[in-house]
């Protein structure tokens, strides 16, 4: 399934979701389908370093919710 959030991808500041409002949108209603404890797939350089994998597991929870 594929989910587009406009017309065209969306430009904003990283620090300040709220430039995004297109995206905040499929977030807020996607939100009840995550899987709040699903391990991340991927680890950042530093959790990999130290085999980390709550490390890793809070990263991709933070990444997911970027947009909450």
């Amino acid at each position: 399934m594929i989910f587009q959030a406009g017309a065209l991808p969306g430009l904003g500041d990283n620090g300040d979701p709220g430039t995004l409002p297109a995206y905040q949108a499929v977030a807020r209603t996607l939100k009840p389908l995550r899987a709040p404890n699903a391990r991340g797939f991927a680890k950042s350089p530093e959790a990999l370093e130290t085999d980390d994998d709550e490390r890793g597991n809070r990263e991709k929870r933070a990444w997911v919710a970027r947009f909450d």
